[in-house]
């Protein structure tokens, strides 16, 4: 069948694209006008000439429903029989309808709507519950940020014209309304799929999962370019190749309803979601190639979609319409109010969760730098336990949710039982690291230098003059936990004499610059700037204090002025921090300071 929504996974890793507030769409002008032939279930045929009834009740997904079938409006699922007498016609066989739109992860929802089947304009949740898995690829999380490519066709929609008849039943349907409601009701439902409305959708999804929270809010807090094609996305992530590097990673994923989706599997490459590669540049860019000739207006996907439309949406059509002089021929709904809250609420629940099962494998599935791995690996242990509780949460739900559309006598009970048995869902904290970017020297290169160990930041520093040169550096630094906090303070000397002078910031702040005076081949003071470190933010915040031993200095390293260079868009004062420092001294002067710059988060 080429209804069912069939989605290809691929990963591009190290290049970004900026998030957008709002959707560019572009009409295409013209699409070629399909054939009046319909082009159904190939099966469906049979349905009209098979006189006989059947004693089963055997249903089809709504994917696979055609016009004329059976509906059942309390399952919200068609029949696999037609029981009225009548022929399908193509409305507007001249209207078609195309277009190709970049939208912002916030219209996620819409995104999702596009991409179920309506029933009367509303979306059935049986039939979107099904679906979640192929489409949760398009949620944000709190280290992901998604665009969603779409492009959308509409295609004539079809109409089930019954004949012109006080009893417009087929034979099937006659021989099941002999027998009485109940025996109809269980053969050809209450309904029947009066109108389809046909067409397709494609959404490919860009989704970007960063290191941490820290550089996605950074990233989508700098950029705002809005796309007018593809060809300016493959700019957009040239040029931001280069910032994050190793920090991010790109999977594309690809939904594609109606038409034939094997020439999409050619483009992405049909593998498995749990097992996906990466691609370097040229290939992510051949990717987007293919994907500009795939959309074009007589290209493949547009081809398939004339050929063969998905049903979209249905309008069923009650038999007591067209059975109107019959009394008896009717019954109540045994869906009630609380039912349809019990279904809504139900599958609510089971969209939270499988955006639970995406933000986890986010971090399962990433590569990032051999030191922030480092600390992703520390945590994987409990984003596996997590999945485990993420995945029998979704088992609860699903089984609830089928309860509510099978055996409406325990659906509020159902409902009750899975939402009581949930397990509690609570995410690690994303790990705080330390990401050494750079080297700063501000006049000559350091003589004595020291550093502090990976995931550490400087807290206090003193550096030992003898003859008029340094010889030398101890440092107090406090490692960054896991969680964001400071760890308790440690120190390292480098060289061979301990500081003269020594200074140290209060708790919670850390050293972002330092300087100092040297008078008569000694050191006469040391000093450190410094800001408050707000584990919650993951940021500097705050003014710079100074902090010294001794009085006045004669040259001083601040991060706010002497930033790393080529790093301007990456690099910023609320995450610049010191992890190693160094002094050159001459008879009575600082000659040089060197400061390891690290990027915390």
């Amino acid at each position: 069948m080429f209804n069912k929504i069939v989605s290809f996974t691929f990963s591009m890793l190290a290049v970004s694209y900026a998030g957008y507030s709002s959707a560019i769409t572009h009409h295409f002008d013209a699409l070629a006008k399909p054939s009046n032939t319909l082009v159904e279930n190939s099966s469906s045929h049979s349905f009209f000439e098979n006189s006989g009834v059947i004693s089963q009740t055997s249903q089809i997904s709504l994917d696979d429903v055609f016009a004329g079938a059976g509906y059942v409006s309390d399952n919200e699922v068609p029949k696999i029989v037609s029981c009225i007498d009548g022929s399908p016609e193509v409305d507007n066989s001249g209207n078609t309808f195309g277009s190709l739109s970049f939208d912002s992860s916030s219209n996620y929802h819409s995104t999702f709507d596009d991409l179920t089947i309506k029933i009367n304009g509303k979306s059935s949740w049986l039939n979107a519950s099904a679906k979640l898995s192929s489409t949760s690829q398009e949620k944000n999380t709190n280290i992901d940020s998604t665009i969603i490519l779409r492009a959308k066709y509409e295609a004539p929609s079809v109409r089930f014209v019954p004949v012109d008849s006080a009893m417009p039943l087929n034979n099937r349907g006659l021989a099941a309304y002999t027998k009485g409601i109940n025996t109809f009701y269980s053969i050809c439902g209450d309904s029947y799929a009066g109108y389809l409305k046909r067409g397709g959708v494609l959404d490919i999804v860009i989704r970007m999962s960063f290191s941490n929270q820290a550089f996605k809010n950074k990233f989508e807090s700098e950029m705002g370019v809005s796309l007018g094609g593809i060809q300016d996305l493959k700019i957009l992530l040239n040029t931001t190749k280069e910032k994050y590097k190793q920090n991010l990673q790109i999977f594309i994923t690809a939904s594609q309803l109606g038409g034939d989706p094997s020439a999409l599997g050619s483009i992405l490459g049909a593998v498995d979601n749990s097992d996906v590669q990466a691609c370097d540049t040229a290939n992510c860019f051949s990717i987007l190639d293919s994907l500009i000739n795939y959309l074009r207006e007589d290209g493949p996907l547009h081809t398939s979609w004339k050929e063969r439309p998905a049903v979209i949406g249905i309008t069923p059509v009650n038999y007591r319409d067209i059975l109107v002089d019959d009394p008896e021929f009717s019954w109540e709904s045994q869906v009630t109010p609380e039912i349809n809250q019990a279904r809504s609420e139900l599958y609510v629940q089971l969209k939270d969760q499988y955006q639970n099962i995406n933000q986890i494998e986010s971090v399962l599935k990433s590569t990032f730098t051999p030191m922030i791995q480092k600390r992703w690996d520390a945590i994987v242990p409990e984003y596996k336990a997590l999945k485990v509780l993420v995945e029998e949460n979704i088992n609860t739900l699903a089984e609830a949710l089928s309860i509510c559309y099978e055996n409406f006598d325990l659906c509020l009970a159902a409902k009750v039982n899975a939402v009581a048995n949930l397990n509690e869902i609570s995410f690690p904290r994303d790990p705080s690291a330390v990401y050494d970017v750079s080297k700063v020297t501000v006049g000559l290169d350091a003589e004595s230098y020291c550093s502090v160990p990976e995931s550490s930041v400087v807290v206090g520093l003193g550096t030992r003059i003898r003859h008029g040169n340094a010889v030398g550096v101890k440092l107090k630094y406090r490692t960054v936990n896991v969680d964001g906090s400071l760890g308790s303070p440690h120190y390292v000397q480098c060289g061979s004499e301990a500081p003269k002078n020594f200074v140290e910031v209060p708790d919670g702040y850390i050293v972002t610059g330092f300087g100092g005076r040297v008078k008569s081949s000694d050191l006469q003071s040391v000093y450190a700037l410094a800001r408050r470190w707000d584990s919650e933010q993951r940021m500097l915040v705050g003014d710079t204090r100074t902090f010294h031993s001794g009085d006045n200095y004669e040259m001083m390293l601040d991060l706010r002025i002497h930033g790393p260079t080529g790093l301007d868009s990456f690099f910023d004062t609320d995450h610049g921090v010191i992890s190693g420092a160094g002094f050159r001294s001459k008879s009575d002067d600082i000659k040089g300071l060197t400061a390891k710059v690290g990027y915390i988060y």
